[in-house]
């Protein structure tokens, strides 16, 4: 069970932590990776854990469907209910690129909203990670 607080931590480790410290915490990833933008990504079977290209510390976390999760002591569920609860929580969501963000909660979803099944993600970010897409972001409006 992974446990993420908003803004500080995914398990014991904090958002700006090294490689190393993801290594220790989470052992050998199964597969590492340099994105498109120069970040080093580490794959687990349940996560994907990156690191900013200039400071190398822990920027952001992607939950994958088979990961078993709380996002602040709340469980997670890959449906409607999570989505409904994010809504709940935080009543300012805003979308952009398919991406419904909750800067209250530091977390970023995809495919939970529009049923892309493929695209199912959660992705947990440092505070001020989406800041530099605000002005692209629009009031997310959730289909009924």
């Amino acid at each position: 069970m992974i446990e993420v607080i908003s803004y500080k931590t995914i398990d014991s480790l904090h958002f700006g932590s090294t490689e190393s410290a993801a290594v220790a915490l989470f052992g050998r990833e199964t597969k590492r990776r340099i994105g498109g933008n120069k970040e080093t990504e580490l794959h687990y079977p349940d996560l994907i854990l990156r690191f900013d290209a200039q400071s190398n510390q822990l920027r952001e976390c992607t939950l994958l469907p088979s990961c078993t999760c709380t996002i602040n002591e709340r469980a997670t569920s890959w449906n409607n209910d999570f989505l409904e609860w994010i809504c709940d929580e935080d009543g300012d969501l805003m979308e952009a690129y398919g991406f419904v963000v909750s800067f209250k909660m530091g977390i970023a979803l995809t495919g939970v909203h529009d049923g892309d099944d493929a695209q199912k993600a959660i992705h947990v970010f440092r505070l001020g990670d989406w800041d530099m897409l605000k002005h692209r972001m629009r009031p997310f409006q959730r289909i009924e």
